[in-house]
């Protein structure tokens, strides 16, 4: 049995080394200013990164439902017999419900839908994980079995530049952020059991 590894871009795998492993990659919808990107195609991370440092507004937004049956057609069209697929916490997003409804509604199980209850680095590592036990030839539930397991002790830790981006984006709110910025405290955000916390310094 042929079994793709499939994430989005919120796990921040790096699109040549992804190439280059044969893992797929959903593009996520990045709004900047009102205008939309798809993330690594349209956009890259240098210019996104240019882009918030310059104050713009950016959000996501959910995908089409055709472009996610779209995406995992292709991939059965190369051959593939099943797909486990990775999303970002589905308590930060509402992907993962989307990629769990589309796998029931239109692919009849054939698509094996995780939820990485993460992001980022730790959301990659579970990602990489999979790819290491296809290629062992683990059975798909066995691999789903083993990063179930492992997901509840993951924690992520990151401190951001400042709180202009998390302002707009809809994190936090603008007095919040102003009063912050004026007194120079900046948060360390952290995610626990598929959880966002905040702790200012």
């Amino acid at each position: 049995m042929k079994i793709a590894v499939s994430t989005d871009t919120s796990s921040t795998i790096n699109l040549e080394l992804a190439k280059e492993l044969g893992i797929h990659v959903f593009p996520l919808n990045v709004i900047i200013n009102g205008e939309e990107f798809l993330d690594g195609i349209s956009i890259d991370q240098d210019k996104l990164n240019t882009e918030m440092r310059a104050g713009k507004v950016i959000k996501t937004s959910t995908p089409p439902p055709m472009d996610v049956i779209n995406y995992f057609t292709k991939i059965f069209e190369e051959g593939y017999d099943r797909v486990i697929h990775f999303t970002i916490s589905s308590k930060l997003s509402s992907m993962n419900n989307l990629f769990n409804n589309i796998s029931n509604d239109y692919f009849e199980g054939k698509v094996v839908v995780i939820d990485s209850y993460s992001l980022a680095t730790v959301m990659l590592s579970h990602v990489l994980l999979a790819y290491e036990e296809v290629n062992k030839g683990t059975e798909i539930e066995t691999i789903k079995e083993m990063i179930e397991s492992r997901k509840n002790n993951d924690f992520l830790c990151f401190v951001p530049e400042n709180l202009t981006a998390l302002k707009n984006g809809g994190r936090i709110s603008p007095a919040v952020a102003t009063i912050a910025n004026f007194i120079g405290v900046v948060p360390v955000l952290t995610f626990n059991n598929g959880h966002k916390d905040s702790t200012f310094l």
